[in-house]
C-alpha cells in the first residue's frame, strides 16, 4: 500500500511538473515576448526603430500599426 501510495505521488508530481513546462505562451508586441528585463525589452525596441522621447528613457517614440505612437515601458501596475 505504501508503493502504491509513493508511485501515485511520484506520478502526480511529474505530470504537474511537464504541464507547467508546456505553458509557455508568452504575450508578443512587435514579435518581442512581454516577459524578461525592462532594459532588454527597450533594447529590442531600440533595435526595431523606437528611439528614446523627450519625456523620459523609458518613454520610446515610433510608429505602431502606421500610427505614431509613444511607448511607455513600465514594471509596475498602474493604480
Amino acid at each position: 500500500m505504501k508503493k502504491l501510495l509513493c508511485v501515485t505521488i511520484a506520478l502526480l508530481c511529474t505530470a504537474t511538473m511537464q504541464a507547467q513546462e508546456e505553458e509557455k505562451d508568452v504575450t508578443k508586441f512587435l514579435g518581442i515576448p512581454v516577459d524578461g528585463y525592462k532594459p532588454a525589452m527597450i533594447e529590442k525596441l531600440k533595435a526595431k526603430g523606437f528611439t528614446p522621447a523627450i519625456a523620459g528613457k523609458d518613454v520610446l517614440e515610433g510608429e505602431f500599426n502606421g500610427t505614431d505612437v509613444l511607448l511607455l515601458i513600465n514594471t509596475r501596475w498602474l493604480n
